[in-house]
C-alpha cells in the first residue's frame, strides 16, 4: 500500500501525457495537470474528457472530499491498466456514474474506492476484471454502502483482496457467487 503523503504529481510525472487532458468543474474548464490544485474546490464534476487516451487512471480523484457528484459516462479508459486508488477519500461522494467504464485491460483495482464513506451504492455491473491481480482495500471504510452489485467480476487472477470490504459495516447485499479465489494469496 502506498504512503498516505503520496500525491497526484508522483504518478503522472510526465507533462506531455497529461497537458491534453481538461476536466469542467462547474463549469470552469481546468487542465487536468492543475486539477489536484483544485480539489476541494468542486462539489460537482459535470464534464471530464480526454484528448488523448491515458492508461493510468490512479488516484486522479484521490482526496476529492468535497466532490459530491461525478459523471464518468464519457470517460475512455480503453487504455487504462491501473485504477489504483482513483476515488480513494472522497468521502462526500454519494453519486457515481460508472456505466461506460471499459475495465478490459485494468490490472490494479487496489484502494479504488477507498475511504468512500457517503457511498450508498455502486453498479459495477459491466466492470470486466480477467486482468486484474490486486483488488486489496478496494472498498475499505464505504461505511454507507448498503449494496455492490458484482456479476461480472472475474477474480480468477487476483493475488490480493486483503481487506476488501474492511469497514463496510451497512452492506447488506452482495452477491459472490462468482468468486473463485484459489489464486488469492492475501485475504488479510
Amino acid at each position: 500500500m502506498r504512503s498516505h503523503n503520496w500525491t497526484i504529481e508522483d504518478e503522472y510525472k510526465n507533462e506531455d501525457e497529461i497537458k491534453q487532458c481538461e476536466m469542467k468543474i462547474n463549469n470552469v474548464l481546468i487542465p487536468f495537470n492543475y486539477f489536484y490544485k483544485f480539489k476541494s474546490k468542486g462539489k460537482n464534476i459535470i464534464k471530464y474528457s480526454f484528448k488523448n487516451n491515458i492508461n493510468k487512471a490512479c488516484f486522479i480523484f484521490s482526496g476529492c472530499s468535497s466532490l459530491t457528484n461525478i459523471d464518468l459516462s464519457n470517460f475512455n479508459t480503453n487504455n487504462v491498466i491501473n485504477m489504483n486508488g482513483m476515488f480513494s477519500y472522497c468521502s462526500s461522494l454519494t453519486n457515481i456514474n460508472l456505466s461506460n467504464f471499459n475495465t478490459i485491460n485494468v490490472t490494479y483495482m487496489g484502494l479504488m474506492f477507498y475511504g468512500c464513506s457517503s457511498l450508498t451504492f455502486i453498479n459495477l455491473f459491466n466492470f470486466k476484471t480477467n486482468k486484474v491481480t490486486n483488488m486489496e482495500c478496494m472498498f475499505y471504510g464505504c461505511s454507507s454502502l448498503t449494496n455492490i452489485n458484482l456479476p461480472n467480476f472475474n477474480i480468477n487472477n487476483i493475488t490480493s483482496m486483503g481487506f476488501m470490504f474492511y469497514g463496510c459495516s451497512s452492506l447488506t447485499n452482495i452477491n459472490l457467487s462468482n468468486f473463485n479465489t484459489n489464486n488469492v494469496t492475501n485475504m488479510g
